[in-house]
């Protein structure tokens, strides 16, 4: 897993949502504190290990620093967590349970969008 202090920002790669997203994360994070890698690279093996295929595709995948893993609307949370900005509206969404599930209807919203254009 990540050991550098990066965050890792896993994605479906075949998805044109997903990848335009990535690129997006990519040039907000001026810090570049976010390595984003394609969920079917070898590069993201590790961070997979015991992860099925379809759940590697069905949602986006974030790895802190220290190794935890995340999905779906907590990945988001880590994703602003990593961008200096946004740190703290992640500290208060991620605190409290109203905070939690809106990133997770967020995160649903995105999935809904990418399963329409699909």
């Amino acid at each position: 897993m990540m050991s550098d202090g990066r965050y890792l920002l896993l994605f479906d790669g075949g998805c044109r949502l997903c990848a335009s997203t990535s690129r997006l994360v990519h040039r907000a994070d001026f810090g570049r504190r976010i390595l984003v890698v394609d969920a079917e690279s070898t590069e993201a093996q590790d961070a997979l290990a015991g992860i099925d295929q379809s759940e590697r595709r069905s949602s986006m995948h974030v790895v802190s620093p220290d190794g935890k893993r995340f999905r779906g609307g907590m990945a988001l949370l880590r994703l602003i967590e990593a961008i200096p900005p946004f740190s703290g509206l992640s500290r208060l969404l991620a605190s409290r349970e109203p905070g939690r599930a809106l990133m997770e209807r967020v995160y649903a919203s995105l999935v809904s969008t990418r399963n329409r254009l699909s």
